[in-house]
C-alpha cells in the first residue's frame, strides 16, 4: 500500500479516536501557578524521534533556571533518556526512559508506568508534543496524570485535556516553541543555551576503538522520509569538503539508511561507514568532529547539542522550523531545486565555516 495512503488512513483513525475518547468533555478551567512554589514539574514526549527528544534541552534548561527548587521529571524515548542521564547531569533531572515497543509487548509495565506518573502528584505537566498538531496519546497521558496544571499546544481538542494551551506561529523554531510552554507559566523566562557534555573517559574510549572515524569532518548521509540529501549533492560534498577544510572526511550513515547508501556510486558507497552503536557512543564520536554536515536529521541536532559546528542542508523540510537560528557556528541552507544555484549557496556557506572550523570556540 502506498505510503501516502497509509498516512491518510492513520490520520483518519486518529480523528475517529479523538471524537470517541474526547466526546462530551468540556474545556478544562485554566489553573493559576506560582513558579516559586512548585515542587514537582513533569515534561514528557512519547514518540521515538531522537532529534525531537534532543530539542527538549532548551526547555529543560529554562525550567531548571526558573525553578531550581523543583524536582524535574522527564519522560522521553529511552536512547535520549540514557544520553541525558550521562551528558546532561547539570540539569539535575529525574529521567524516565520510555520504551514504547517493550511497553506494548508487556502492557502491565505500561500500567505500572502510568500509575507511577499519577503518583508523582505533579504541580505542572508540560506536554512536549509537535506544535503543529494535536497528539491524542500525549493528551490522554496528561489527563491520566492529573497534574494541578497541564500545559500543551493549542491544537485540536487541546483545551479538553490541558488546563492551559499555548499558541505558536508556524515558522517558530521547534526548540523555541517548546520553551513557550514554560513561558506560559513563567513569562519572563528566556530561552537558555543548553548543551550536552560527554564524559571524557567515554570520548577517549571511542578514540581508541575507532581511530579511523574520529576527528575531521563528518558527512552524514542518513535521514528519514524525503529528507536525505540528493545524490548529486552528496557527490559534490564528497569532493569539496576535504579540499575546503583540509581535514579527514568521515562519510557515515545509520543502519536504517542502507537504501540511501545503496543508491550512491560504487566508489563513494565503499567509503560509507554504517554506524550502529548506541546513542551515548554516538555522542562521544560526534564530539570529536570539527564539523558536521548533513540534511535535516536527528544526528544534526545531536551535533548542535554537543557544540560541534554544523551545516544543515534542508531538502524537503522547513529550515526555519527545524534549523538553528542566531548562531554563526551552525549554518542552514534551503535547497531550491536549481542545482547550479543550490551548489553555489552550499559552497559559499562551507567556505564561511572555514574560519570557525580553523579557530573553534575555546581554542
Amino acid at each position: 500500500m502506498p505510503n501516502f495512503v497509509v498516512k491518510r488512513l492513520e490520520r483518519l483513525g486518529k480523528s475517529c479516536l479523538n471524537s470517541i475518547l474526547l466526546a462530551g468533555r468540556k474545556p478544562l478551567p485554566p489553573a493559576a501557578v506560582v513558579p516559586e512554589r512548585l515542587r514537582r514539574i513533569g515534561v514528557f514526549r512519547l514518540d521515538q524521534r531522537i532529534g525531537n527528544g534532543i530539542l527538549l534541552l532548551p526547555l529543560l534548561q529554562a525550567i531548571r533556571h526558573g525553578c531550581p527548587q523543583a524536582e524535574l521529571h522527564v519522560l522521553v524515548h529511552a536512547p535520549v533518556a540514557e544520553l541525558f542521564q550521562e551528558a546532561a547531569r547539570d540539569l539535575n533531572l529525574t529521567i524516565w526512559p520510555y520504551r514504547q515497543a517493550r511497553l506494548l509487548r508487556k502492557p502491565w509495565r505500561l500500567v505500572g508506568l502510568l500509575r507511577a506518573w499519577r503518583g508523582l502528584q505533579l504541580d505542572v505537566l508540560l506536554s512536549a508534543s509537535n506544535p503543529d498538531h494535536f497528539s491524542l496519546s500525549q493528551g490522554l497521558w496528561a489527563r491520566w496524570c492529573r497534574a494541578r496544571c497541564g500545559v500543551g499546544f493549542r491544537r485540536g481538542a487541546a483545551d479538553r485535556v490541558y488546563h492551559r494551551t499555548v499558541e505558536t506561529p508556524p515558522d517558530l523554531p521547534y526548540a523555541l516553541a517548546l520553551v513557550r510552554l514554560w513561558q506560559d507559566i513563567q513569562p519572563e523566562a528566556a530561552p537558555q543555551p543548553a548543551y550536552l557534555k560527554v564524559p571524557e573517559q567515554r570520548v577517549e574510549a571511542i578514540r581508541s576503538r575507532y581511530p579511523q572515524l574520529t576527528g575531521g569532518v563528518c558527512l552524514w548521509l542518513g535521514a528519514t522520509g524525503r529528507k536525505p540529501l540528493p545524490g548529486w549533492l552528496v557527490e559534490k560534498l564528497y569532493q569539496a569538503l576535504p579540499r575546503i577544510f583540509g581535514l579527514p572526511l568521515r562519510v557515515m550513515a545509520g543502519p536504517a539508511d542502507q537504501k540511501v547508501v545503496g543508491s550512491l556510486p560504487t566508489p563513494l558507497r565503499q567509503r560509507v561507514h554504517l554506524w550502529e552503536e548506541p546513542l551515548t557512543e554516538t555522542a562521544a564520536l560526534f564530539s570529536t568532529f570539527q564539523l558536521f554536515v548533513s540534511g535535516d536529521t536527528g544526528p544534526r541536532h545531536l551535533a548542535v547539542a554537543l557544540r560541534v559546528p554544523t551545516v544543515g542542508i534542508f531538502h524537503h523540510s522547513n529550515m526555519h522550523q527545524y534549523g538553528t537560528a542566531g548562531d554563526q557556528r551552525h549554518r542552514t541552507i534551503q535547497l531550491t531545486g536549481n542545482r547550479l544555484r543550490d551548489w553555489r549557496q552550499v559552497e559559499a556557506e562551507l567556505k564561511r565555516m572555514g574560519a570557525i572550523v580553523a579557530h573553534p570556540a575555546g581554542s
